[in-house]
């Protein structure tokens, strides 16, 4: 192939909307030689990660516009971005050894031991800055360093997948605050974090019933129904059947209960089949504007095989490729091993292994696991509480403790306590929330007191529903010693 690679590279992208791929691969300005294909790569790279167009590759007609002279050629149909990333790069390192042997013949009849040297050096800083590793010659990585800072200006520093617009501050009327300088909304989260980054392993972990699928749920519909992420949502507790219907009551904003009945007023049933019928077509839709909209649902479980929990997550990783990973219930995670070992050997396995995936496939993770009763003493001070293992805490970079409390008007609300954070400053929040048709921010935590008061309801919510429980066992037991006598009685009876 000769340069016109490179044409080829562009078109493939524009017609494809499949930039992302070119990111990933490692194509940046510098792989260019033309300057005129460079110029049209840092037109759609700006485009990409422009406000406004986030995530959106412009049309060929559009690009055309823009550069009138250039001759966008039509790449073989059997082409990818990916083999076409994959032959550019050769180019690039075929045009860089040619430099590096013009530069030895240029100066070898002069200084041959030092040219012989330079040739030497140039040659491993050659193999380490082309093979598949994440090393990185500093000098060397200064143009993508710019280019990673003017997008962090474009995006306004939200560079990561957003946390879900629902944990922002809103007015008195329930709508998104406006800030006037940016135009986004005022979010906290995402103003400290930059979003959930790539790489980023985060812990959502509560009580049993503390509502921590739901809020995963939050974010899952959030990423694939606003944000128009691919999602893998990952479970070893809730069948995909399950936790397909808490996604669409999620993404309709109805009565969770009135839905799993099949109870819908009118309108909503007609909203929530409209919702169904135009999935797929909203999908292609926006395939065809560059944004590769798509959620898997999974156990990992595959007819054939025999995986761990991680395993299998890993597989799906590979073949899905998704933007974001929602894990529930990681602690329920199977580990192989050879021989027996410790119940907090395999949760640290699967706490690392959850970690390493994350930095190895360049995907923010989100996951949840149980808290233990030490954080009635702790009260989200420490990463103590997480159970099955403090290498949890360990192994990621936010954990947040969930709370719910319910009020005596029967309001409910879920508390996210920042246990512990990489670069998140607040103590938590509260959320207001109705089951699948609100998750929204009610007040910021600004003290320790403040997240005491939290955990103290949270410790009387669970000593009345033990208490609830020891009465109904207390009274189930009575009944059947009352019915234990009765039968007696009537045997006695039957005998006379």
């Amino acid at each position: 192939m000769s340069l016109n690679i490179e044409y080829q590279l562009l078109s493939k992208i524009i017609e494809t909307g499949d930039l992302k791929t070119a990111i990933e691969e490692g194509v940046t300005e510098d792989t260019f030689g033309v300057v005129e294909a460079r110029t049209v790569f840092s037109y759609l790279i700006d485009y990409f990660h422009a406000t406004k167009t986030r995530g959106v590759v412009p049309e060929i007609e559009i690009v055309e516009e823009h550069f009138p002279t250039v001759d966008f050629l039509s790449p073989p149909e059997r082409s990818t971005v990916r083999s076409l990333c994959v032959e550019m790069k050769k180019q690039w390192l075929r045009g860089k050894l040619e430099e590096i042997v013009i530069q030895a013949e240029t100066t070898y009849d002069d200084e041959p031991n030092k040219t012989l040297a330079r040739l030497i050096q140039d040659a491993k800083t050659l193999q380490e800055t082309s093979e598949d590793s994440r090393d990185l010659v500093l000098s060397d990585s200064t143009e993508s360093m710019k280019n990673e800072y003017l997008m962090m200006q474009e995006a306004q520093g939200v560079v990561g997948v957003p946390w879900p617009m629902g944990w922002g501050y809103h007015d008195q009327e329930g709508r998104p605050k406006i800030l006037k300088k940016t135009g986004r909304q005022h979010h906290p989260l995402n103003e400290q974090s930059g979003g959930m980054r790539k790489g980023d392993f985060i812990l959502l972990y509560g009580r049993p019933k503390s509502m921590k699928t739901w809020c995963l749920v939050d974010m899952v519909v959030e990423c694939y129904y606003h944000l128009n992420q691919r999602v893998l949502v990952f479970s070893k507790e809730m069948t995909p059947e399950q936790l397909r219907w808490r996604i669409v009551g999620r993404m309709l904003q109805v009565d969770y209960t009135s839905l799993k009945a099949g109870n819908l007023p009118e309108d909503q049933r007609e909203e929530f089949f409209d919702l169904l019928d135009n999935l797929k077509a909203e999908e292609e839709r926006l395939m065809k504007r560059g944004q590769n909209r798509s959620m898997l649902i999974t156990t990992g479980w595959k007819s054939g095989t025999v995986q761990s929990g991680l395993q299998s997550l890993e597989t799906k990783i590979q073949e899905f490729e998704p933007d974001i990973v929602m894990a529930d219930s990681v602690y329920l995670m199977k580990v192989l091993k050879n021989k027996e070992g410790a119940f907090w050997q395999d949760m640290a396995e699967i706490a690392y292994g959850l970690h390493e995936m994350a930095v190895e496939y360049q995907v923010p993770i989100v996951a949840t696991s149980q808290a233990n009763r030490s954080g009635e003493q702790t009260k989200g001070s420490t990463l103590a509480e997480i159970a099955y293992g403090d290498t949890f805490g360990q192994a990621c970079d936010y954990a947040i403790r969930v709370i719910k409390t319910e009020d005596d008007d029967g309001s409910v609300y879920l508390s996210l306590i920042f246990a512990g954070a990489r670069e998140i400053k607040i103590p938590g929040f509260r959320l207001s929330v109705e089951v699948a048709q609100k998750f929204q921010l009610d007040k910021m935590f600004e003290s320790q007191r403040q997240i005491m008061a939290q955990f103290k309801a949270e410790e009387e919510a669970i000593a009345e529903e033990e208490a609830r429980a020891a009465r109904e066992k207390n009274r189930e037991m009575k009944e059947k010693k009352r019915r234990l006598r009765v039968e007696d009685r009537d045997e006695e009876q039957q005998g006379e």
